[in-house]
């Protein structure tokens, strides 16, 4: 068999490695395969919590962790809207989830902070007002 008439191999090249992998070996429309992708997350991601937290707080939120701190304390450490903790674990820490900093998403302005299924359900009240009207009429029309 000539080199003219082999088949040539169906890979990709990966923008980090260098070396032609399969498709499979990459996510998506990424340059890089996902053991360099992998390789990089890891050797670059932030294991200091209290960093990251406080980062995200101020990138999305524009307050500090203090600031969230005193939003907490204020609110005795429980959901502006059903008054109870956060119950959902944090994959990564194995501990409760911080309570989610509820806000206006047009215009950006906080109100308070919300447990994960408060925060959840408002986000589906804000987003479809007219279907939960509706659950509520199936609601009522099924109370025993």
């Amino acid at each position: 068999m000539d080199i003219l008439s082999s088949p040539m191999p169906s890979g990709k090249r990966c923008s980090k490695c260098k070396q032609v992998k399969l498709p499979d070996d990459f996510s998506g429309k990424s340059s890089w395969c996902k053991a360099c992708a992998r390789d990089y997350r890891r050797a670059n991601y932030s294991h200091d919590y209290a960093k990251s937290r406080n980062q995200n707080l101020r990138t999305n939120y524009g307050i500090s962790q203090e600031e969230y701190d005193l939003m907490f304390f204020q609110q005795g450490g429980v959901c502006a809207i059903c008054h109870q903790p956060e119950t959902t674990i944090d994959g990564y820490t194995g501990k409760p989830k911080a309570l989610a900093v509820d806000h206006n998403h047009e215009t950006g302005e906080m109100r308070e902070l919300l447990c994960q299924a408060c925060n959840h359900l408002l986000g589906w009240i804000e987003k479809d007002p007219q279907r939960v009207r509706l659950v509520m009429k199936y609601l009522s029309k099924h109370l025993t």
